[in-house]
């Protein structure tokens, strides 16, 4: 669809296997009040990031700034992997997997 603009969310899970989860305002149009996790729609700024997205949004919705260059990265995605795109790359664990090779 021409219409979508990519989304990105961000799965954090602690070194205790706690999960962060964030609760929707009951205020918003689309999905009022439900439990989710921190991500939403890429703005121009991310540079069709999603990495870089999901940092951001995790960033304005809970406060929690995460450093791409400390992070480690995970990806998923339903058409192809994804490589975080960041200067400072070797900093970065990316473990690029695809939906089609964990079936």
């Amino acid at each position: 669809h021409a219409t979508l603009r990519r989304a990105s969310v961000l799965i954090l899970l602690t070194q205790d296997l706690q999960i962060l989860l964030t609760q929707r305002s009951m205020n918003l149009r689309s999905h009022p009040g439900e439990v989710s996790f921190p991500g939403g729609k890429q703005d121009d700024e991310d540079h069709g990031d999603d990495v870089r997205t999901a940092l951001r949004e995790t960033q304005e919705e809970v406060g929690l700034d995460l450093k791409l260059q400390s992070t480690t990265v995970t990806t998923t995605s339903n058409s192809m992997p994804h490589k975080a795109q960041d200067d400072s790359s070797d900093n970065v664990n990316n473990n690029n997997n695809n939906n089609n090779n964990n079936n």
